[in-house]
């Protein structure tokens, strides 16, 4: 049965070898990837799942892994299907550069291609919808009012005035906005890594707008692309 310990390791048959029902459970489900509709098919299909399984789910395009207590997604990365733009200081969530956590421990960095004028710049905050006991923040990019050159002290905490920075605390910077350099013809590269301790899971969302309200929007292209590992 699902719920039974797995047998040893990997097994493969040769011709007129006997194929038993416990093998077809334990080897043949054990050894290969089952893919469903939706998470509630896969648990309605799975009442007594074991550690090590795998699955794919349509409606995410995800695969994941059974941990012993929860389906975990296997490191994955997203990219911006279409280009975004804003022409305002109004924190907007990025339509595609998000992604759900369960708890654990995770890594997730976001490479983003900017393009604006100087005066309007760009910000990036995170949105978390659920808990995270330990956290940092890393940021690395252009300042404002100078082209593609690196910002603040490494190893500073993540504020308004200090683009580049780390931090490791209860308070964990997700919410601030910080902001980076446009200099109105050229992309501006930008790299955000996260470290997150997830103790209950949730949405967690890119949020950006325009550092100042300007009459040229800053826009974020398609390049741009987020990466998410699980370490725990």
């Amino acid at each position: 049965q699902m719920g039974q310990a797995l047998m040893a390791g990997y097994k493969a048959w040769a011709d007129g070898d006997a194929l038993l029902p416990s093998e077809i459970d334990e080897y043949l489900m054990g050894q290969t990837t089952m893919r469903f509709a939706t998470a509630t098919a896969r648990t309605a299909a799975l009442t007594s799942p074991v550690a090590g399984m795998r699955s794919y789910l349509v409606d995410t395009g995800l695969e994941y892994i059974y941990s012993g207590t929860t389906w975990a997604p296997l490191e994955y990365w997203k990219k911006k299907i279409s280009a975004q733009s804003a022409a305002n200081t109004t924190m907007q969530d990025d339509g595609h550069l998000r992604t759900t956590l369960v708890p654990g421990t995770f890594r997730v960095e976001v490479f983003l291609h900017a393009s604006g004028s100087t005066t309007g710049d760009i910000a990036v905050q995170w949105a978390f919808a659920g808990t995270a006991s330990e956290s940092a923040r890393t940021c690395f990019g252009p300042t404002r009012a100078t082209t593609n050159t690196e910002g603040g002290t490494a190893g500073s905490p993540v504020t308004a005035a200090n683009t580049v920075g780390v931090t490791r605390a209860s308070t964990h910077f997700l919410a601030t906005a910080v902001p980076y350099g446009l200099d109105g013809s050229n992309n501006s590269a930008i790299h955000e890594d996260l470290f997150l301790v997830v103790t209950t899971g949730g949405i967690l969302q890119m949020q950006w707008a325009q550092e100042t309200s300007s009459g040229t929007a800053s826009v974020l292209s398609v390049a741009s692309r987020m990466y998410v590992k699980r370490y725990a």
